[in-house]
């Protein structure tokens, strides 16, 4: 179930709020007691969790087919009846502050929250996903029955179901158990980033043995067009032995003992991050080095990749789901989201992979409609 709500949608003073309403739906329903949703999926012989990103809150489980009905029905019992106690909550809230804590010494978080910060000077985004201390420690009862009635509504929630499904059956359940959410949309004004004109920049020293790095690049809001070409890019940069970045910067050059690219596709305009691992006597080498691979990628270069962009594909089916899953949830016309799916062959046809990846072209494609059926319906 993804809820459109997270982090980007927190006023400053409850700032983390949607991470602890997160912690909140496992502490207890109107049906279920403190880990109830738990163990009905484990009894099932699954697994449930959640998290919280900019943009959405997730819950998810992964349950054996006789099992689809706890599954949903362990899933609208988290996002429609929370219990939200307030005794719970006090007890929540002391986690959240030690998970807050353990974040300061990480040196990987610390550098993924500088890029943020340092790449949005006026939205939401800038702000860490799980709050501050100060702000966690000003949140009151009232604040997260607030939130979770405001949010955690039928106009702001996508259910997703993909795997071993009878659809009219899974379509009945999730109606039955679904039903009765509480109607209404999400209460959200539009937040503009002021362009970037020059680059930025900060560091920030910790005692730690290695120097960490990551370079952001704005990218365009969430189901514009370039999102699947940027996606490829990744991939090719920076994701398995085989991708450009840890082919040459890491094992040839041996400047860094690790390097990553990802897309952070946001709602409003996220970031594309470049991020390494390196000793600090090298760490500008290395960054050179990563300048260096990033300027030349063109059409050509990735038509070279073919066979690593072909298995990294084969790999992400369930990435293409949830990618799909996340358009459909914000509730992007239904145009658009298949113009969004169609870059993306498109870009797959021009660098010859119509072969290699034809299996998850078809997937691919089966998910994106399912996903548009959502859209249209909502």
């Amino acid at each position: 179930a993804w809820v459109g709500a997270g982090s980007a949608d927190e006023p400053v003073a409850r700032a983390g709020i949607a991470h602890v309403v997160e912690h909140m739906l496992f502490k207890g329903t109107m049906r279920r007691g403190v880990g109830g949703l738990t163990q009905a999926i484990e009894a099932a012989g699954g697994d449930l969790n959640a998290w919280t990103s900019f943009d959405e809150t997730v819950i998810h489980a992964v349950v054996a087919r006789r099992a689809f009905e706890i599954g949903v029905d362990v899933l609208a019992d988290a996002v429609c009846g929370a219990r939200l106690d307030p005794d719970e909550f006090e007890r929540e809230r002391q986690v959240v502050l030690e998970e807050i804590g353990q974040g300061h010494d990480d040196p990987v978080k610390t550098v993924a929250r500088a890029v943020f910060d340092s790449a949005f000077v006026v939205h939401p985004y800038r702000r860490p996903v799980i709050g501050s201390a100060e702000t966690v420690r000003a949140l009151r009862p009232a604040d997260i029955v607030d939130y979770y009635r405001s949010f955690y509504v039928a106009g702001n929630t996508t259910v997703v179901v993909a795997g071993d499904v009878d659809e009219g059956g899974a379509r009945r359940a999730i109606a039955r158990h679904f039903g009765r959410m509480a109607p209404g949309g999400p209460r959200r004004r539009a937040m503009r980033e002021p362009p970037q004109v020059a680059p930025r920049g900060r560091a920030q020293v910790q005692d730690v043995t290695d120097g960490y790095v990551a370079i952001g690049f704005p990218v365009p809001p969430l189901g514009d067009g370039d999102g699947a070409a940027l996606d490829l890019a990744a991939v090719l940069l920076g994701q398995g032995g085989s991708s450009r970045l840890e082919r040459r910067v890491q094992r040839e050059a041996e400047l860094a003992s690790g390097v990553w690219a990802y897309q952070h596709a946001l709602r409003d305009g996220g970031l594309f991050v470049i991020s390494a691992t390196a000793r600090p006597a090298v760490l500008r080498e290395a960054v050179a080095a990563i300048s260096g691979e990033v300027g030349p990628l063109d059409i050509q270069v990735l038509a070279h990749h073919r066979a690593h962009l072909r298995d990294a594909g084969r790999a992400d089916l369930l990435g293409v789901a949830l990618g799909a899953a996340r358009i459909a949830g914000r509730g992007l016309p239904p145009a658009q989201l298949a113009g969004h799916a169609l870059r993306g062959l498109e870009l797959v046809d021009r660098i010859g992979l119509d072969r290699g990846l034809g299996l998850v072209e078809l997937r691919g494609a089966e998910i994106v409609g399912e996903a548009r059926d959502l859209a249209a319906d909502r």
